[in-house]
């Protein structure tokens, strides 16, 4: 028997696993290919049919790097799958370092407050929930604590809501914990001016991942030129927005709100000015990357060119500060609190030394999951990859479109199959996720079923040329699309609302063989509750490579010799 040298690593993104309920698109969808991989108990820790093998695997909480507890995501799915061990997020220690205080003593704060402490102003902006994807409230409700104490006079949150790493219409929630939090501070304190100065959904404004630059410059001209609608309250302002939101789309989240400004308490618009301080709360910055090229002053892009987009210059003197060095390749920040992950040898460095070549591909809002975080995130490509990312031309809402052109993506994966120039294909399949988000279940389980049909095709052709294919949720999502009750069930009595976000359910990780007698002597490795973590060094082991070259720092494979 010769061993399979060259695989598939499919991500069947946000397919997590979950007992059956009326909101569990992944049980409900019409998936016989990977129901039978998975077998009869999907909670088991390990299933064998004749040519596949199936392993659960924790993708939430410390086991990706995250706090105990909180619900896994894609840059952190990917990231630790490809990487080999899971690398701690800022979430899990900036918490520890505000109670401490050394948050506190970091030169960062000193530029972000020291404005505030004279005659300028301290501007927060960032995303306003306590999701824990991309921030956390709580953090920015200490730091305006500290402000207080520390006398900074005036003070502004531009916030963007959530609807989507939190439940969808909750906004109002966030908003009033912060706006009891501002008046507090500022009751009978006729030094002390703290207000929230903006609302926008996060996906139409900053957060967006599709290159619609327009968004940006909207915000943009909102914080600096004063160029908005004008709401005498954020409450005001979010009812607004929904009413319009309802008429224009229909179904919506808090995501896919507009943006308004908050009036000052004389009437007038607010601002940033010069010889202000901003810092970006958000922890975790690929999703607003563009907002901060623009506070760098960076040329614009050729996209944003071509979109007609204009910049404003930007007021002198503001001191912009953020979480962490995210990017500092492309996105050089002078003040931050956090370096970004130093990671160590992934799989795709492994694999380049090793002289294998790999092949990227997905669609367009999953772009940066098979390259960046694959890729220590880093944006500049390795020259032992090709990088195939298709290009957007998908409008919100996404569930009319369930397959989110996954065609294509299965096209791309053929050619390269073909090609037989690559000893290793990274392929993400992003319906269940993107769709999920909207928390529609006929939607989801199309989408489900759309990604089964195109899986179905990839590993098809996989099994013809001798590759092997292994597929894997990165986190969960499309396996809870209504909101449980406190003991984990679809509530029967009272409303049932929708749930958008990432869930903390394991998911599967399935290996097919091109050969039944290959599979049958692939030992299991006993591994206790493995994780994503163990991907790396599996795929590795899979194509051949010795396990004693591997880098010490990777969690161990799922298998460990064959018979």
């Amino acid at each position: 028997m010769s061993e399979t040298k060259k695989w598939i690593a499919v991500i069947t993104d946000g397919v997590g696993m979950a007992k059956p309920s009326i909101g569990n698109a992944v049980d409900l969808a019409n998936i016989p290919m990977m129901k039978s991989h998975w077998g009869p108990n999907i909670f088991a820790n390990e299933y064998r049919t004749v040519s596949t093998i199936s392993r659960l695997l924790e993708a939430s909480g410390t086991a990706v790097g995250l706090p105990e507890g909180v619900m896994g995501n894609s840059e952190q799915g990917h990231s630790t799958a490809f990487s080999g061990c899971a690398y701690k997020e800022p979430a899990s220690f900036i918490p520890y370092d505000i109670a401490n205080g050394s948050f506190f003593r970091k030169p960062a704060w000193e530029t972000l407050v020291a404005p505030g402490q004279d005659n300028g102003t301290v501007h927060f902006v960032g995303l306003l929930s306590d999701g824990n994807c991309h921030s956390d409230i709580n953090h920015l409700f200490e730091m305006i604590r500290k402000c207080a104490k520390q006398g900074v006079k005036k003070l502004r949150v531009w916030g963007l809501l959530d609807g989507r790493d939190v439940a969808p219409h909750s906004a109002q929630d966030y908003v009033s914990q912060l706006e009891d939090l501002l008046k507090e501070l500022s009751l009978g304190n006729e030094v002390m001016d703290y207000r929230l100065a903006m609302v926008a959904g996060r996906m139409t404004s900053l957060m967006d991942r599709d290159d619609k630059w327009e968004r940006v410059q909207r915000v943009w001209d909102a914080m600096f030129n004063k160029q908005s609608e004008l709401c005498q309250s954020a409450l005001e302002a979010i009812e607004e927005l929904r009413g319009e939101a309802e008429l224009e789309q229909g179904e919506y989240t808090d995501a896919d709100l507009g943006l308004r400004l908050i009036a000052e308490e004389d009437g007038s618009v607010p601002s940033i000015q010069t010889g202000d301080s901003l810092l970006l709360f958000n922890f975790r910055t690929d999703r607003i990357s563009r907002f901060m090229s623009w506070m760098l002053e960076q040329p614009l892009t050729e996209a944003a060119v071509a979109q007609g987009v204009e910049r404003s210059t930007l007021p002198g003197g503001i001191d912009f500060v953020v979480m962490t060095n995210f990017d500092p390749e492309n996105l050089p920040v002078k003040s931050y609190f956090y370096e970004g992950i130093a990671f160590k040898d992934t799989l795709v460095d492994f694999l380049g030394k090793h002289n294998k070549r790999i092949f990227h591909t997905s669609g367009p809002t999953k772009g940066a999951h098979v390259t960046t975080f694959t890729n220590k995130r880093s944006k500049s490509k390795p020259e032992h990859c090709t990088w195939r990312i298709l290009e957007s031309d998908q409008e919100e809402p996404l569930g009319l479109e369930a397959d989110m052109r996954m065609h294509e993506i299965r096209s791309e994966v053929v050619e390269a199959i073909k090609a037989d120039g690559h000893d290793l294909i990274i392929v993400n399949l992003m319906a269940p996720d993107m769709v999920g988000h909207e928390g529609n279940v006929d939607h989801t389980i199309a989408a489900v079923e759309a990604t089964e049909k195109e899986l179905k095709g990839i590993i098809e052709a996989a099994m013809l040329a001798g590759y092997g294919v292994m597929y894997v949720g990165d986190h969960g999502n499309a396996e809870v699309l209504i909101a449980l009750d406190d003991d984990g069930n679809v509530p029967t009595e009272g409303e049932q609302n929708a749930h958008t976000a990432h869930t903390t359910n394991p998911v599967r990780c399935n290996f097919v063989f091109p050969t039944e007698e290959e599979c049958a002597q692939t030992v299991s490795r006993d591994i206790e509750d493995p994780s994503l973590a163990n991907i790396t060094a599996t795929i590795a082991w899979l194509m051949g490579l010795p396990e004693e070259s591997f880098p010490g720092h990777w969690q161990p494979p799922m298998f460990e010799r064959r018979c």
